[in-house]
């Protein structure tokens, strides 16, 4: 019997991956700033380093057995705000990125994005 089974979007990893995720992401991944509780601009959130809307990278990913914690990581709301649905290597052309006192680009953001760069966007 040939059962179909129905796609269930799924942008949020499992409590044990986040788990993992923030042990890993002790601050931003892309300005290093600390992450605060109660302060909206530097409060910590879930950043899906792909920008495509239409691709359920989580999902995908658990349901093809790959490391989620590659394709995931945490960022200040600030950041994630001002990213929105670019692609990093786009994101780090805008004034966000080149008008802080360090510079958001490649060789300065953590090393999951780097590799995630190197994997995906070049």
């Amino acid at each position: 019997m040939d059962v179909k089974m129905k796609k269930v979007k799924t942008t949020r990893p499992p409590d044990d991956i986040l788990k993992q995720i923030e042990e890993r992401d002790k601050d931003c991944v892309y300005c290093h700033g600390p992450f605060i509780k109660g302060d909206n601009n530097a409060s910590a959130t879930v950043e899906h380093l792909n920008h495509r809307k239409d691709w359920d990278s989580v999902g995908c990913y658990i349901a093809e057995g790959k490391d989620v914690s590659k394709i995931v990581a945490r960022c200040c709301h600030a950041c994630n705000s001002s990213r929105s649905d670019k692609s990093l290597l786009e994101w780090f052309k805008t004034p966000y990125c080149t008008s802080k006192k360090i510079k958001i680009k490649y060789d300065t953001v953590a090393a999951v994005v780097r590799d995630y760069i190197d994997a995906y966007e070049k």
